[in-house]
């Protein structure tokens, strides 16, 4: 493995990150997960409401996917997974994102301690980072004048599905998680993607100091494409308009150094419309591999995943 490119960070939400940092753990790599915090449906929903806290069930997923292997920290993260029945009074929480509460609560709300915490029992390779510490609320404007209030809201809307999404915003402004701030400023590599693209990737930009930093850093710049589109996010969106979008939200026109592919593939729903002459100027290089999981075909096989990383980063 070229040593030059040994710390890396990925940058994204809890399942298309988590899938990413799995994929490589197996690998001699210095490996750092920066998490969006934006997340408000289900247990992780309730639980900022409750406690005006910044979401944890996307950090709950990044810890298990760079949890070790061994006896202890396999059992504990299939206790974290389980899930309390909907009709009890508990009503759908995750346990996993109940003990990150119970932590947080013990520690002041100290939500970076928490995760260090929890990433100490879980004997995690490497290190979970939020993107912020401070809560704040996504929103989103549509191409027909509707504005969106929360994550969920943009997610899973069933309304004016006819309309695009223009915009997104976070209010309050937050800042950046130092923290996260001297992950990117040390990375080789930063690894964007793959996840929803305005409720898991855009929101990190949001925050005050990520962009900037990712824009004055050094470090070599990766893209890892959807395996489909999301008819509430980017219904019709070709590969270019996922980079034009990351790239304005970064705040200026570098280019990626490499973005990684699913080969095409006819068994994916919505497929993402490869127009690989207009990437081309926004990507010194274009890398193609079957990495769709056989489980479900619209996410990555972590395993796959990791290979093509390895091969591309060594």
């Amino acid at each position: 493995m070229n040593k030059t490119f040994s710390k890396i960070v990925a940058i994204g939400g809890g399942t298309g990150t988590s899938k990413v940092l799995t994929g490589l753990k197996p690998y001699d790599f210095d490996l750092t997960g920066i998490i969006s915090t934006m997340d408000s449906g289900g247990s992780t929903g309730l639980l900022r409401k409750s406690f005006n806290i910044p979401a944890i069930g996307d950090l709950r997923k990044a810890l298990i996917g760079l949890a070790n292997n061994d006896k202890l920290a396999n059992k504990l993260t299939e206790i974290m997974g389980y899930r309390f029945p909907n009709d009890s009074e508990l009503n759908g929480h995750s346990l996993g994102n109940l003990m990150i509460l119970s932590s947080l609560l013990k520690n002041q709300k100290n939500l970076q301690q928490t995760i260090d915490e929890i990433g100490t029992l879980l004997n995690i390779k490497g290190k979970i980072l939020p993107v912020s510490i401070t809560p704040s609320t996504l929103y989103a404007q549509l191409s027909n004048g509707d504005i969106l209030e929360n994550e969920s809201s943009i997610d899973t809307r069933k309304s004016s599905l006819d309309s695009y999404i223009e915009k997104v915003w976070i209010d309050p402004k937050i800042n950046a998680n130092p923290d996260a701030i001297a992950a990117i400023n040390n990375a080789d590599i930063i690894i964007i993607g793959p996840g929803d693209l305005y409720t898991s990737i855009i929101p990190n930009f949001l925050v005050n100091g990520i962009a900037q930093s990712i824009t004055s850093s050094k470090s070599k710049i990766f893209y890892v494409a959807n395996i489909s589109n999301k008819t509430e996010e980017t219904a019709n969106y070709r590969l270019s308009d996922f980079l034009k979008i990351i790239i304005t939200h970064i705040g200026n026109s570098k280019v990626f150094d490499g973005i990684i592919l699913n080969q095409p593939n006819n068994d994916v729903p919505l497929p993402i419309k490869y127009d690989l002459e207009t990437c081309n100027e926004l990507t010194k290089e274009i890398y193609t591999a079957s990495i769709k999981s056989q489980q479900d075909n619209k996410t990555h096989d972590s395993k796959k995943l990791g290979e093509i990383l390895y091969k591309v980063l060594s």
